[in-house]
Order: structure tokens, then C-alpha cells, then sequence
């Protein structure tokens, strides 16, 4: 005769092998929902921080292989004086200069009007009176303005994006060395000493910056003078 404890195994109720059965489908099911989870915040963390822009070694590369052309196209741009009444545009019609620049790879050469124009020393209080003496004198800015140098192919180096919109990387040349103080290119100072911009520098624009501010351009030091730029529509 069987004892009491045995005979409560031996009438088990048989639908305890299906809870198992169930709790254990409810733990693969949720772990399966965790990794999809997973995985999907991968992909839209990849997809918000993915630079779909040439990478900083290959324009850097570029850079080199074309300095000689690019500093020549940058003194051709900043020398140039237009006669009375006609604009700086006649600068491309200078011996063989669209020669020049489609051996050079370049779209377009253009003056940034943020701040001030870089005059000698400009971090000076007096070289700033000076700048806002000459406001009347928008050529100034074609002498002394930063140059935004932009690279063929054109739709190589601009792009539409998820986070940010538009985006785009060209070569930044700044007439007068820059500034670098923890971390940002300052600009030339006023009158009264104040730096009339702040851009921040990387060690690298490979990747978007989760700090990368709506209309904003970011920068990487090439040379003393020339910097990567990277910068955004959105």
C-alpha cells in the first residue's frame, strides 16, 4: 500500500507539465521582443549618428594632393581687385584660373561674413576699431574673410539626413592663423575685446556629434591655416 506522500505524487494534476510548458514560451517570447527591441535601437542609433560624408582621411588626402593648386586659387581669390562697378566674379577670368580649379577639383570658392574679417592681428582691441571703421567696405571681406573652398563631385560632399537635415564638408582658409582655446576656433575680437565667434573644433567629423547644434559647422585643424568644416541646414 502506497503512504500519503506518495500517493500525492502519483496524482500530480497532469497540467502542471503545460504551466511549465507556458511559462517557458512567455520567457522565449519576451526575450525575443528584448533583443528586437535591441536591435532596433541599434540600427536608429546608427542611423541618427552615421556620417554619410567622406571621411575626414580621404578629403585630408585630397587636400595634399592638391595643396599647391588650392593656395594658388585661395591668393588668386584674395589678390584679385575688380575694376570701378563690376564684381569680384571677374576673378575667375584671370589667366588660366578655371583651369586651375577644375584640375584642383573645386566647385566654388566662397568668403563666410560670420564675425569679423580677419585683419592682421586680429585679436587686438585695435585691429577690431579698425574692422568697424571700414564697415562701409564689403571688398574687405573678399581679402580677409575666411574661404569656404568646396570639392568636386558636389553631391559627394552633400547629404540628406534623418537628425540633421541637410549636411555638407568643405575646406575652410583663414587669412590669419586661429585661436584654439578648449576646444573651440575663436574669432577676431571688437573693439571692446570680445571674440565675435566660437566654433567648435574635433579630433575628428567622422561621426555626428550628439552635441551638434541646429545650424551649426564644427571643425578639424589640417594645417595652422586650413581646417576641415562640417556644418548643417537643419
Amino acid at each position: 500500500m502506497r503512504g500519503p506522500r506518495e500517493q500525492g505524487a502519483f496524482l500530480r494534476c497532469p497540467c502542471d507539465g503545460m504551466m511549465m510548458y507556458i511559462q517557458g514560451e512567455i520567457k522565449r517570447n519576451l526575450a525575443r521582443k528584448i533583443l528586437s527591441l535591441v536591435f532596433l535601437l541599434t540600427v536608429g542609433w546608427w542611423a541618427l549618428t552615421r556620417n554619410p560624408l567622406p571621411s575626414d582621411e580621404s578629403m585630408i588626402s585630397t587636400f595634399h594632393e592638391h595643396r599647391s593648386d588650392l593656395e594658388e586659387i585661395v591668393r588668386r581669390y584674395r589678390e584679385f581687385e575688380p575694376p570701378a562697378n563690376q564684381s569680384h566674379t571677374g576673378w575667375l577670368q584671370q589667366g588660366d584660373t578655371v583651369e586651375l580649379i577644375t584640375r584642383a577639383k573645386v566647385y566654388d570658392v566662397s568668403y563666410s561674413a560670420i564675425g569679423y574679417p580677419w585683419y592682421p592681428n586680429p585679436y587686438l582691441m585695435e585691429t577690431g576699431k579698425r574692422v568697424e571703421g571700414d564697415r562701409g567696405d564689403l571688398s574687405r571681406w573678399h581679402k580677409y574673410g575666411s574661404l569656404s573652398i568646396k570639392p568636386e563631385p558636389s553631391n559627394r560632399y552633400y547629404a540628406s539626413t534623418l537628425r540633421h537635415g541637410l549636411v555638407w564638408k568643405d575646406f575652410e582658409f583663414f587669412p590669419e592663423v586661429p585661436r584654439i582655446e578648449n576646444g573651440e576656433l575663436l574669432g577676431p575680437v571688437d573693439s571692446g575685446g570680445k571674440y565675435t565667434f566660437r566654433h567648435p573644433v574635433r579630433a575628428s567629423l567622422n561621426r555626428f556629434s550628439t552635441r551638434w547644434r541646429e545650424f551649426q559647422c564644427i571643425y578639424r585643424r589640417i594645417e595652422p591655416q586650413w581646417y576641415l568644416r562640417m556644418c548643417n541646414g537643419h
